[in-house]
């Protein structure tokens, strides 16, 4: 099964990369997080179905076990919170396609982010200053077959556009992992090796690179202490111009009443309104 496929690889990908390793985690304080849950347009969900799913604050988590799916960082029925630091980015991680809508939540942060991992400070460094100086002294005295490493470990988070395969298979091959092995596969492994190393959880790059801006993915325990959701917004129709700035259609909006329901506002709906 494939669920025990995973599991032998973690413990492969621990066994291959234990000794190397010194985990280092982080503080982020950015005001504001956020996270997308899209609506395929294949399953006929109108407005008003979108809002019957989205209605009180407990369903602006992670999902429940039962629908967690084999996702980047985590395995099905383990469910975890994913954010990004920028919301035009989330149509392009969730893989709109036309007729999709897409709720997206916006948190504010009620203390830092705590005890995260890093995968892909190199490429982080390059989308923000802000991480320049978080991850300074990250790659500080650290062997070069560790930093091939962390390099090649974000390379399978966010597959670039020049993701070369030879190098993937001669990489896996070094280490003593198989090659044939899906990507998500693996991705699972190395996220589970470092969120059950205690860390509280991980930042990686933005997978839709035309965007600078950071993934962040929670532990369960995690989300109410530092998290709180202040605004709802569902919109369709994006479209990327030139420029990476996003034009959409926000079809409604809401806020969260003090007792965790969302009243909803569609006095600005079926604008359309461009994200820089």
């Amino acid at each position: 099964m494939r669920e025990d496929s995973i599991s032998k690889l973690a413990l492969l990908v621990n066994f291959a990369f234990a000794q190397k390793f010194i985990f280092h985690t982080y503080k982020f304080d950015f005001q504001h997080v956020y996270r997308g849950r899209k609506f395929e347009y294949s399953k006929n969900y109108n407005l008003e179905k979108v809002k019957k799913k989205v209605t009180n604050i407990k369903d602006m988590w992670a999902p429940p076990a039962r629908y967690a799916s084999n996702n980047r960082c985590n395995r099905a029925g383990d469910p975890k919170l994913y954010l990004t630091t920028l919301k035009k980015a989330i149509p392009f991680e969730l893989r709109y396609e036309l007729g999709d809508k897409i709720a997206i939540i916006t948190y504010k942060s009620i203390e830092q982010l705590n005890k995260i991992a890093v995968i892909g400070c190199k490429q982080l460094m390059q989308t923000d200053e802000i991480f320049k100086d978080i991850f300074i002294y990250h790659l500080k005295d650290k062997s070069l077959e560790v930093k091939q490493i962390e390099d090649m470990f974000a390379n399978f988070y966010i597959k670039p556009k020049d993701y070369n395969m030879k190098q993937h298979e001669w990489f896996l091959k070094k280490y003593n992992l198989p090659i044939d092995l899906r990507l998500y596969d693996l991705t699972i492994a190395v996220s589970e090796n470092y969120l059950n190393s205690g860390v509280h959880g991980l930042i990686y790059p933005c997978v839709a690179q035309n965007f600078k801006s950071a993934n962040f993915v929670l532990q369960p325990e995690q989300f109410a202490e530092i998290l709180k959701p202040t605004a709802i917004e569902i919109y369709d129709s994006f479209i990327l111009k030139d420029n990476n700035n996003v034009v959409t259609r926000l079809l409604s909006s809401g806020y969260f009443e003090n007792s965790g329901n969302i009243s909803w506002s569609d006095s600005s709906t079926n604008n359309w309104i461009e994200w820089e």
